[in-house]
């Protein structure tokens, strides 16, 4: 609300996917404040849902600045002398390393990306449940 961000959830009505509620919800946390920390004020972040062959594909996009192209590849990877980040935003990232740890104990896995023209896109990918 302080940074007048719009949050837009384009989700199936009731997709469920197979996973650990908490550790679920973990990351959804992460990545939504992620993509609101790295927002332009007044920008949007766009939840998203997406099905390829049975599994769902959970995404939180932002109109942020992007994630820096030498950062990209390893953002779910510790590194232990490095800060990602810019300015008052650094931070270790090790938050963004549970939730890859966390994805991989629910069979599912983590990406990022850079939107084309501006912004990043924080995504998680896990089985869906049968309906």
């Amino acid at each position: 609300q302080d940074r007048e961000v719009q949050v837009k959830v384009s989700v199936p009505e009731g997709w469920q996917v197979i996973a650990e509620r908490e550790m679920l919800q973990f990351v959804h946390r992460n990545f939504i404040h992620n993509a609101v920390k790295f927002s332009p004020r007044g920008g949007t972040v766009n939840i998203t849902a997406t099905e390829t062959n049975g599994l769902v594909t959970g995404s939180i996009t932002d109109q942020g600045p992007g994630i820096p192209e030498d950062v990209l590849p390893h953002l779910f990877v510790y590194r232990p002398n490095s800060r990602t980040g810019r300015g008052k935003q650094q931070g270790a990232g090790l938050a963004l390393i549970i939730c890859r740890d966390f994805m991989h104990m629910m069979n599912g896995d983590v990406a990022a990306a850079n939107t084309p023209g501006r912004g990043a896109s924080l995504s998680y990918t896990l089985p869906k449940a049968n309906d």
